[in-house]
C-alpha cells in the first residue's frame, strides 16, 4: 500500500509503521539523496527546501563529507542552522565556522588504520575538521582538487589538501574525525571490517559502493541528529530525515520520520518508515511535499 498526498503526482512506499507527526525539524543526507548524478540539486528540492523556509520549518544537512565541501549546498538552499559532517562526528555552525560538537578517533586505533591500510595498499584519506590528508599514491583525492578548481567560481575558499605526515606525530592522529578507505570490492571490505573488529574501537560503514567510512563507534548521524535536535529543542518524534546508504541508519532509525530514496541500500530500506522517488528526479521534494508540508 502506498501514501499518497494533496498532490496527485507524490506517491510514497510506506515500509515501517510510525505515528505521522507534525514535521519541525527536517535534516537531509547529500550525495545520492539532495543532488543527482551531477552534482547539482534539482530545481525542485531547492523549491521544495525554499518552502519549509517560508513556513518556519527548521531544516539542515547531514553528510559523510566534511562540511567545507558542502558549503555550496549550504548557500544554495539557504541552510542556516548548524549542519551535521563527517557522519556525525562534526556539529559546525558555518556562518560562524564554529565547531559545535566533534567526536574524534582514539589516537591509538587513528594509528592503527593508518599503518594497516598503507601496509595492504589501499587507497584512503584521512579527514580533520578542516583537512584533508593523503598518502603518495591516492588517487581518491584527485575528487578534492576536483572540488577545489570548480569552488572558485563560487567564491568558495578551497580545502586544504596535505601529503600524510611521514613520520605522523600524536597530535595529528587526535586531529582525526574520519578516514575514508576505498573497498573496491567484497573481499577487500571482508577484509577491512575484519580487521576494524580484531583491531580497534571503530565502526565501518558503507557510504557509497566503494567507500568505506571509518570512525569512532560514537560518531554516527544518529548520535548528532539527537545532540542537534536538543540544541534547537526540537523532540526527535518530530524530526524528519532523508537519506539513501548504510550511513544513514543511525538517524533512519530514531527520527520521527525516516524517508530513503528508490534506490537505497538494504539496511537503510530497512531503517526507514517510507520509501521516495530516485534521488535524481527529485525524490527528496516529494517527500517533504508529503510528509512535511501536506499537513
Amino acid at each position: 500500500m502506498s501514501k499518497t498526498c494533496r498532490n496527485p503526482e507524490t506517491l510514497l512506499e510506506p515500509l515501517r509503521p510510525n505515528a505521522e507527526p507534525v514535521v519541525r525539524l527536517v535534516v537531509c543526507d547529500i550525495d545520492g539523496t539532495l543532488i543527482d548524478d551531477d552534482g547539482r540539486i534539482p530545481e525542485r528540492n531547492i523549491q521544495a527546501f525554499a518552502e519549509l523556509k517560508r513556513r518556519n520549518i527548521l531544516y539542515t544537512l547531514a553528510t559523510g563529507r566534511m562540511d567545507r565541501m558542502a558549503r555550496v549546498y549550504v548557500s544554495q538552499l539557504e541552510v542556516h542552522l548548524p549542519m551535521i559532517a563527517c557522519n556525525g562526528a562534526i556539529i559546525r555552525d558555518c556562518a560562524t565556522d564554529e565547531v559545535l560538537a566533534r567526536q574524534a578517533l582514539d589516537p591509538a586505533d587513528a594509528a592503527t588504520l593508518v599503518s594497516w591500510l598503507n601496509g595492504n595498499g589501499l587507497d584512503f584519506l584521512c579527514y580533520s575538521a578542516d583537512e584533508v590528508y593523503y598518502p603518495p599514491t591516492s588517487r581518491r583525492i584527485e575528487r578534492f582538487r576536483a572540488y577545489n578548481k570548480a569552488m572558485r567560481q563560487y567564491g568558495q575558499p578551497p580545502i586544504l589538501l596535505l601529503p600524510l605526515p611521514q613520520t605522523p606525530t600524536d597530535a595529528f592522529y587526535s586531529s582525526l574525525v574520519k578516514v575514508l578507505a576505498v573497498v573496491p570490492d567484497a573481499r577487500t571490505l571482508a577484509r577491512t571490517r575484519a580487521m576494524l573488529a580484531e583491531k580497534t574501537r571503530c565502526s565501518g560503514l558503507l557510504s557509497g559502493p566503494a567507500f568505506l567510512d571509518i570512525q569512532d563507534k560514537a560518531a554516527t548521524k544518529g548520535h548528532a541528529l539527537k545532540k542537534l535536535a536538543a540544541m534547537l529543542r526540537v523532540p526527535l518524534a518530530q524530526t524528519m530525515v532523508l537519506g539513501d546508504h548504510d550511513n544513514d541508519v543511525a538517524m533512519l532509525e530514531i527520527a520521527g520520520v525516516g524517508v530513503v530514496m528508490a534506490d537505497a541500500s538494504a539496511p537503510a530500506l530497512a531503517a526507514a518508515h517510507y520509501r521516495t522517488g530516485a534521488h535524481h528526479a527529485s525524490g527528496v521534494a516529494q517527500a517533504i511535499a508529503c510528509l512535511a508540508l501536506d499537513r
